[in-house]
């Protein structure tokens, strides 16, 4: 059977849950099986503002950067997942050790290990590449930043605007 989660907060040593009847739902649609009860402290997915900004970030070293120019956005994906999302493991098979690399993939991220990963890669380009990244805030006020039409000043009035294409 698929694994299901409930999420609560604990108060008083007692756990409320946030919806407590699904979670009694369950319990009685597993009437007379076994059951494996786990609780750990609550790991919040990466939000959708934190992957967006990854491969905004990616997209402008594309375009922006001579250093990254050419590259596709895999590319710079795979650099940054082999530099900052890689840990070595430890492993004993018939009395020998042997150590492998992991990489984990940004989706198997939690919100706290997606933040350090995309810290270290914005301070290893600004360190070692010397590639300021806009913030978050930086992207949004350039995305909207109104363009005013470089050869006329007519065109700059909102009236003009309006009948002109710009």
């Amino acid at each position: 059977m698929k694994k299901i989660k409930f999420f609560g907060k604990v108060i008083n040593g007692i756990v409320q849950y946030y919806k407590p009847q699904a979670r009694i739902q369950w319990l009685i649609s597993m009437e007379g099986k076994e059951i494996q009860e786990e609780l750990d402290e609550r790991e919040y997915d990466q939000t959708n503002d934190q992957r967006g900004y990854y491969r905004a970030t990616n997209r402008w070293l594309i375009y922006n950067t001579e250093a990254f120019g050419g590259y596709t956005e895999e590319d710079i994906h795979d650099l940054a997942l082999s530099m900052f999302s890689r840990h070595v493991r430890t492993l004993i098979v018939s009395n020998k050790t042997i150590e492998i690399t992991v990489i984990t993939k940004t989706s198997d991220m939690n919100r706290k290990t997606f933040s350090r990963f995309l810290n270290e890669w914005i301070q290893w380009l600004a360190i070692s590449e010397s590639i300021y990244v806009p913030t978050p805030e930086e992207a949004i006020l350039d995305k909207y930043k109104t363009v005013k039409h470089p050869l006329t000043k007519e065109a700059n009035s909102k009236d003009e605007r309006k009948n002109k294409k710009i």
